[in-house]
């Protein structure tokens, strides 16, 4: 999924790319360079994403063995295949 070799935790990972959104505002529906590093983020971890609605992106998943789930199944059996990458929701 996600091959770190600096040894980042998911939550520090997704904490600093918030962080790099966020320093660099853009007025809605001209969010040209967030699609961009999303695309870019993306494309670096296996994900094919693309260009959908102007400046939105589409991104469709696909656990290891290929097979294309939809969210409410993911969580479920990305764990199983992949091991416990994303905590349970909390209530």
């Amino acid at each position: 999924m996600r091959d770190d070799p600096s040894g980042e935790s998911l939550d520090s990972w997704i904490i600093r790319l918030r962080r790099e959104f966020h320093k660099y505002p853009e007025l809605s529906f001209k969010e040209y360079e967030t699609q961009k590093r999303i695309l870019k983020i993306l494309g670096e971890l296996g994900i094919e994403g693309r260009k959908i609605a102007d400046t939105g992106v589409l991104a469709v998943p696909a656990l290891p063995s290929g097979r294309i789930l939809t969210d409410s199944r993911y969580r479920k059996s990305l764990r199983k295949e992949t091991g416990n990458i994303f905590p349970e929701p909390r209530e």
